[in-house]
């Protein structure tokens, strides 16, 4: 009795653990009409590795677009790809392309603003800012300029906290339209697509900021490796207890004998 309540309670365990560990991330899709090589191939990475590893190695296109989505997650899309199939056949068919699922981002609007802030900063400020939130928005480009669209999607979850699907095929419209707006004026684009705050807002406040990162050769051994942190703490420590608890049910299942010999039966 106590094994088929425990087992499927520690399995339970074990799945709300992992997705405790990646609760504070953030999705990152990237694609370009340009070749290019992969920036990053690891699924997990903190937000300060993003910065210096692979925000800092994004150069400037002709026309830069970044899709701000709030509150997304790396797990809806596998729950509503069916609503993204726009979106999934532009990164498809682009020349190159990258996906981190998962950055460890406590703050979306502090993580979307040194994405802003990062293109602003390699364009120069001599780019052109357009905050567009339909293809209505995005005027005839001139190919001799450098343009940064930011582009603010519809919240997809309701005040319930449930995803919205009908919102999720409204945005996954409103990027296909964007990307083929920009696509008909120039062969020369980059595309962004993440979590983070109002992207309105954030082209305000980050015209004059500024990053600096520390090259990942000069940190610390312990900031070059996360050893561990309570994300992995949190998924092993289940792990760990189903382990020990095998270990010692097959000691007691080891340590049980039979009888040797049966004693005749007395007669009576």
């Amino acid at each position: 009795m106590f094994s088929s309540v425990f087992w499927p309670a520690l399995a339970l365990l074990a799945l709300l653990a992992s997705a405790a560990a990646f609760e504070s991330t953030v999705p990152v899709i990237a694609w370009s009409s340009k070749s290019a090589r992969p920036l990053v191939k690891r699924t997990v990475i903190s937000d300060s590795e993003f910065n210096s590893d692979v925000l800092s190695r994004i150069d400037c296109r002709s026309v830069n677009i970044l899709f701000q989505q709030p509150e997304i997650h790396a797990s809806d899309f596998a729950q509503y790809q069916s609503s993204m199939s726009q979106m999934k056949q532009a990164v498809l068919s682009a020349e190159s392309s990258f996906s981190i699922p998962y950055v460890v981002a406590d703050d979306e609007r502090e993580f979307a603003r040194e994405i802003v802030t990062h293109f602003k900063t390699v364009c120069g400020s001599d780019a052109t800012v357009i905050r567009a939130s339909s293809a209505d928005d995005i005027p005839s480009l001139d190919g001799s300029k450098i343009y940064i669209i930011l582009v603010s999607l519809a919240p997809i979850k309701g005040r319930d906290g449930r995803v919205q699907r009908p919102v999720v095929e409204a945005n996954d419209a409103l990027i296909s339209a964007i990307i083929d707006r920009v696509s008909a004026s120039t062969s020369d684009y980059f595309a962004l697509y993440s979590a983070g705050g109002d992207m309105q807002r954030l082209g305000a406040r980050t015209s004059t900021a500024t990053t600096q990162t520390v090259p990942f050769k000069k940190r610390s051994l312990l900031n070059q490796y996360i050893f561990i942190n309570t994300g992995i703490m949190s998924a092993s420590l289940p792990i760990i207890l189903g382990i020990v608890v095998a270990f010692v049910g097959i000691n007691i299942l080891l340590g049980v004998q039979a009888q040797s010999r049966f004693d005749k039966a007395k007669n009576e």
